[in-house]
Protein backbone atom coordinates (compact mmCIF):
# COMPACT_ATOMS: atom_id res chain seq x y z
CA UNK A 1 0.00 0.00 0.00
CA UNK A 2 3.00 2.47 0.85
CA UNK A 3 4.58 1.40 -2.48
CA UNK A 4 1.14 2.63 -4.01
CA UNK A 5 0.98 5.70 -2.29
CA UNK A 6 4.85 6.50 -2.71
CA UNK A 7 4.30 6.25 -6.76
CA UNK A 8 0.66 8.08 -7.39
CA UNK A 9 1.48 10.35 -4.37
CA UNK A 10 -1.69 11.41 -3.87
CA UNK A 11 -4.25 9.30 -0.86
CA UNK A 12 -7.18 9.71 -2.12
CA UNK A 13 -6.25 7.89 -5.42
CA UNK A 14 -4.55 4.45 -3.42
CA UNK A 15 -8.42 3.34 -2.21
CA UNK A 16 -9.73 3.91 -5.44
CA UNK A 17 -6.81 1.87 -6.90
CA UNK A 18 -7.25 -0.93 -4.50
CA UNK A 19 -10.81 -1.37 -5.32
CA UNK A 20 -10.60 -1.80 -8.81
CA UNK A 21 -8.19 -3.45 -9.11
CA UNK A 22 -9.68 -5.91 -6.64
CA UNK A 23 -12.42 -6.10 -8.64
CA UNK A 24 -10.53 -6.72 -12.14
CA UNK A 25 -8.30 -9.71 -10.07
CA UNK A 26 -11.73 -10.97 -9.58
CA UNK A 27 -13.41 -10.68 -13.25
CA UNK A 28 -10.32 -12.06 -14.23
CA UNK A 29 -10.32 -14.65 -12.54
CA UNK A 30 -14.05 -15.35 -13.10
CA UNK A 31 -13.40 -15.22 -16.58
CA UNK A 32 -10.56 -17.80 -16.24
CA UNK A 33 -12.12 -20.37 -14.12
CA UNK A 34 -15.75 -20.27 -16.29
CA UNK A 35 -12.83 -21.18 -19.75
CA UNK A 36 -11.87 -23.78 -17.84
CA UNK A 37 -15.41 -25.28 -16.50
CA UNK A 38 -16.18 -24.65 -20.74
CA UNK A 39 -13.32 -26.60 -21.67
CA UNK A 40 -14.07 -29.04 -19.50
CA UNK A 41 -17.60 -29.57 -20.44
CA UNK A 42 -16.68 -29.31 -23.83
CA UNK A 43 -13.85 -32.38 -23.65
CA UNK A 44 -16.66 -34.41 -21.48
CA UNK A 45 -19.33 -33.90 -24.23
CA UNK A 46 -16.92 -34.67 -26.81
CA UNK A 47 -15.15 -37.79 -25.37
CA UNK A 48 -19.40 -38.79 -24.83
CA UNK A 49 -20.12 -38.40 -28.53
CA UNK A 50 -17.03 -40.31 -29.53
CA UNK A 51 -17.97 -43.49 -27.15
CA UNK A 52 -21.53 -43.46 -28.78
CA UNK A 53 -20.08 -43.17 -32.61
CA UNK A 54 -17.80 -45.90 -31.51
CA UNK A 55 -20.25 -48.20 -29.53
CA UNK A 56 -22.47 -47.88 -32.77
CA UNK A 57 -19.62 -49.05 -35.36
CA UNK A 58 -19.01 -51.95 -33.08
CA UNK A 59 -22.71 -52.89 -32.99
CA UNK A 60 -22.77 -52.50 -36.71
CA UNK A 61 -19.38 -54.52 -37.45
CA UNK A 62 -20.82 -57.18 -35.22
CA UNK A 63 -24.19 -57.27 -36.82
CA UNK A 64 -22.73 -57.60 -40.19
CA UNK A 65 -20.12 -60.39 -39.55
CA UNK A 66 -22.82 -62.04 -37.65
CA UNK A 67 -25.68 -61.95 -41.04
CA UNK A 68 -22.05 -62.71 -43.03
CA UNK A 69 -21.74 -66.15 -41.09
CA UNK A 70 -25.65 -67.02 -41.60
CA UNK A 71 -26.88 -66.36 -37.98
CA UNK A 72 -29.25 -64.09 -36.78
CA UNK A 73 -30.57 -62.01 -33.89
CA UNK A 74 -34.26 -62.53 -33.21
CA UNK A 75 -35.84 -59.88 -31.97
CA UNK A 76 -38.49 -60.70 -29.09
CA UNK A 77 -41.90 -60.84 -30.67
CA UNK A 78 -45.72 -61.60 -30.24
CA UNK A 79 -47.79 -63.37 -32.42
CA UNK A 80 -51.69 -62.70 -32.36
CA UNK A 81 -54.29 -64.86 -33.29
CA UNK A 82 -57.54 -63.40 -34.40
CA UNK A 83 -59.92 -65.73 -34.29
CA UNK A 84 -63.49 -64.98 -35.43
CA UNK A 85 -66.57 -65.89 -33.06
CA UNK A 86 -70.43 -66.59 -34.54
Amino acid sequence: MEVIKDIFGNAELVPMLVAVGGKLVLALLIYIIGKWIAKKIANTVSRLMEARDVKGDILEQAKVELEAAGLNIPYPQTDVHLHQVS
